[in-house]
C-alpha cells in the first residue's frame, strides 16, 4: 500500500504555484529529466536545478 502524505496549505502556495512559476517549474523539470536520462543521481540534479532556478525548499 502506498502511503499518501498531503501538506497543509501556505498563504506563500499563492505566489509559489502562480502561472508564472508553474512554467518554471515545468522547465526545471525538463532539465531534471534530461540530466537523470545521462545517468545523473538524483539528489545532485534535483539540488542543482532547484538552486539553479532559486527554489524554495517547500
Amino acid at each position: 500500500m502506498i502511503k499518501v502524505s498531503k501538506r497543509g496549505f501556505c498563504e506563500d502556495d499563492k505566489r509559489w504555484f502562480s502561472n508564472k512559476e508553474i512554467i518554471r517549474l515545468k522547465k526545471a523539470q525538463e532539465e531534471i529529466r534530461y540530466l537523470i536520462d545521462r545517468d545523473y543521481k538524483m539528489a545532485s540534479v534535483v539540488t542543482f536545478v532547484g538552486d539553479r532556478y532559486q527554489f524554495s525548499i517547500r
